[in-house]
């Protein structure tokens, strides 16, 4: 009805035929390719049933329809345990091909957000990043990357400072105790406009605790994950999806 309306789409670039050409050619659209690997072995271990050399050339088709299309284009990259040390081949790479990138921050599952690792592992991942520090340029895209790559590495001193001060903790307080409780209450009170908002939600979380060790971890969890950013999401799941949640949490978090 309004062929210049512009569409913004997020796509996984597995597949382009001609159903897809005849839409984007009609229509103009912004495209956002997630892209969550640079080498064959990680990209498709992440990428279940995909195939990189196919998904990293449908990229550049891509590219090239937004330049003539006078849209906008970029890859979206999640970081991960499983792909982190892949970030600078996957900087230079779009670097070179003046291709902003946006980094999304992964908060669950815990066995792929960054996080929860402990802090040696964080620094570890730290200080190979900035001893193989990407190539940017002067162009506008490598300088939009070069601020990315930057708040990359400020989220990652961020997640080690927290982990430093939470280990801390908890050598302090290893057992659960009204202590620990306060502390949860205190962190989590602003996200509610009530106190009893605040334990209804926590009573409908620590249920899923069968053991009082899986309590204890639950509680612990509280205090050093990003919880701000599950809230909304643990609120609109199902008690199914909420046990597959927990018990991811159950299973990997780092100081279990």
């Amino acid at each position: 009805m309004n062929k210049n309306c512009i569409i913004s789409v997020n796509t996984n670039a597995t597949i382009i035929n001609e159903s897809v050409k005849n839409f984007i050619n009609k229509l103009k659209f912004n495209i956002s390719v997630s892209i969550d690997g640079y080498s064959k072995e990680t990209f498709e271990m992440i990428r279940k049933h995909s195939n990189r050399d196919n998904v990293f050339a449908n990229t550049l088709f891509f590219k090239d329809y937004t330049k003539h299309a006078n849209t906008f284009f970029n890859v979206k990259i999640c970081a991960l345990k499983q792909n982190i040390y892949e970030f600078p081949d996957l900087f230079n790479y779009f670097n070179q091909l003046e291709i902003p990138i946006i980094i999304n921050e992964v908060v669950y599952p815990l066995n792929t957000a960054l996080w929860n690792y402990r802090p040696e592992k964080l620094m570890k991942i730290i200080e190979y990043l900035k001893a193989n520090y990407p190539v940017f340029k002067k162009e506008k895209n490598n300088f939009y990357n070069h601020k990315v790559w930057k708040d990359l590495l400020k989220l990652l001193y961020t997640y080690y400072n927290n982990t430093l001060k939470f280990e801390k903790f908890l050598k302090e307080n290893h057992k659960l105790t009204t202590k620990v409780k306060e502390k949860i209450y205190k962190k989590l009170e602003p996200e509610f406009l009530s106190k009893n908002q605040l334990n209804q939600f926590i009573s409908n979380l620590v249920k899923f605790a069968k053991t009082d060790k899986e309590l204890k971890i639950l509680y612990f969890f509280f205090l050093i994950a990003p919880f701000e950013r599950m809230i909304g999401e643990i609120e609109i799941r199902d008690d199914n999806e909420l046990k597959q949640i927990f018990e991811n949490i159950f299973k990997y978090f780092e100081w279990a």
